[in-house]
């Protein structure tokens, strides 16, 4: 994967993060405090500026309750 494939790749996952977040009327603050990750990071995350880590897209995902393997796919979907 190239480095614009990357970081398509990156700005999905974030972009289905944030739809995720949305759709359960929760802040970014609300997010952090929830998880733990800080808003600045879950906001970077979002955006697609901070590449998420294995650790932080489990528990994103689990508290979300979004399959971990649905946003990979549609991540890696808009990648190629």
């Amino acid at each position: 994967m190239d480095s614009f494939a990357c970081s398509k790749f990156y700005r999905v996952i974030g972009d289905e993060l944030r739809f995720a977040r949305s759709n359960k009327g929760l802040s970014q603050v609300e997010l952090f405090l929830a998880t733990n990750i800080s808003r600045e990071t879950i906001s970077r995350i979002e955006c697609g500026s901070r590449r998420v880590s294995v650790h932080h897209l489990c528990i994103l995902c689990e508290y979300l309750d979004v399959p971990i393997e649905k946003i990979i796919k549609k991540g890696m979907s808009h990648a190629n």
